[in-house]
């Protein structure tokens, strides 16, 4: 999964900025090493839904002190992986349906606008490299870990072509969360049993995207996505 690690981690994510000099550094390097491990065993699925996460118990194991564990929890309850369940403690998130559907309005919220911004000349100049990306999308099986790979691969790269690295920080936050969805298998939901014949259609988002009219465009990922719903 190395292609999924190198876009969920924080590289160059405000939050990694927030200290600057002397023992901040430090701390921010252990809460982010922490914040690795822990986010890397959520997406194994080596916790189920509903597990208790003791924050004492993982500075333990990982031999930090407790401030760093809990900025790293912190960081990952804020992000949608994490719930804090008053007088109980802190679990890996239980996911709804509704949960699901929302992630997919906010993909169609951020790639539907980074589509307005690169829609036409830029992906005709790069469509050699992206119908590569696409066609790898669509020749892996559904719901495997090589499909999220090229998936990812291919969605982080159309939304590079917006030149906004606001984009590209808020597309790998959706991410890690959608990933998230996808190691808990949450694709096995019954509602999306009907988007089983209309998904991985990533060739052919390439070529709409080559329209100019970026109402057009906007509209043609909002509909990829939708229609892929089962590859949150």
């Amino acid at each position: 999964m190395t292609v999924i690690y190198h876009v969920i981690y924080h590289k160059g994510d405000s939050w990694n900025n927030r200290y600057s000099k002397g023992k901040n550094i430090l701390k921010r390097s252990l809460s982010q090493r922490v914040y690795d491990t822990l986010l890397e065993r959520i997406l194994r699925n080596e916790w189920a839904p509903g597990d208790m996460i003791n924050r004492r118990e993982v500075a333990a194991e990982l031999e930090v002190s407790v401030a760093p564990a809990l900025e790293a929890m912190l960081q990952l309850e804020a992000e949608g992986l994490l719930e804090t369940i008053p007088r109980k403690g802190t679990r890996i998130r239980v996911i709804t349906e509704e949960d699901l559907r929302g992630q997919v309005i906010l993909r169609q919220a951020l790639e539907g606008q980074a589509a307005r911004l690169y829609c036409g000349e830029p992906i005709i100049q790069n469509e050699a490299r992206l119908l590569e990306l696409a066609a790898a999308v669509d020749s892996s099986a559904v719901n495997s870990w090589d499909n999220w790979e090229k998936e990812i691969l291919f969605h982080r790269s159309l939304v590079e072509l917006a030149d906004c690295k606001v984009l590209v920080r808020e597309f790998n936050k959706v991410m890690r969360l959608s990933l998230f969805f996808a190691a808990n298998k949450l694709s096995s939901l019954s509602f999306n049993n009907q988007y089983d014949h209309i998904i991985n259609r990533h060739t052919e988002l390439v070529k709409k995207l080559q329209v100019s009219d970026a109402d057009v465009a906007e509209r043609a990922m909002r509909d990829h996505l939708y229609s892929g719903l089962l590859n949150l």
